[in-house]
């Protein structure tokens, strides 16, 4: 393939009227085989890797109130975020058994896991700035700050 790929090379310097100095010169331009690496965005999730805490909790509008303002069931758990896991350390109180393997946030911030589901199924995970929030039970919408 290299052979092929430097002839083709060599083929078009001449088509343009440009005659390398000698051939080895297009033969070595078309082989290089220094890959230019593309700089490695990193994921939202590991963006957010690390252990952040409630710190914060707010109830969205709704006929249901399970939960309330600041609950002391959900203020203080610890999420801990990574590449291979979204899953909340042990905690008094609240409902924080959920685990999400391989997680995933998409553009519309929604949660996505390799298997299960993290949270109810309208849950998103907004970042903001130095703070995430997170639409959790019963209409809970926690803001957790890095520990």
């Amino acid at each position: 393939m290299k052979t092929i790929t430097a002839l083709a090379a060599m083929m078009l310097l001449y088509a343009c009227g440009s005659e390398p100095s000698n051939g080895s010169e297009a033969v070595a331009a078309a082989t290089n085989d220094t890959p230019t690496a593309p700089a490695e965005e990193k994921t939202r999730v590991e963006e957010l890797a690390g252990n952040w805490r409630v710190v914060d909790v707010r109830v969205a509008p709704g006929s249901v109130q399970a939960v309330s303002d600041d609950d002391p069931a959900l203020m203080g758990a610890v999420l801990s975020i990574s590449p291979e896991r979204l899953a909340w350390k042990p905690h008094k109180g609240g409902f924080f058994t959920d685990t999400c393997l391989a997680p995933q946030i998409g553009p519309d911030d929604s949660i996505g896991c390799a298997e299960s589901r993290f949270g109810p199924p309208e849950a998103h995970l907004v970042s903001e700035g130095v703070q995430i929030k997170l639409d959790w039970y019963d209409g809970a919408i926690l803001t957790l700050s890095r520990q």
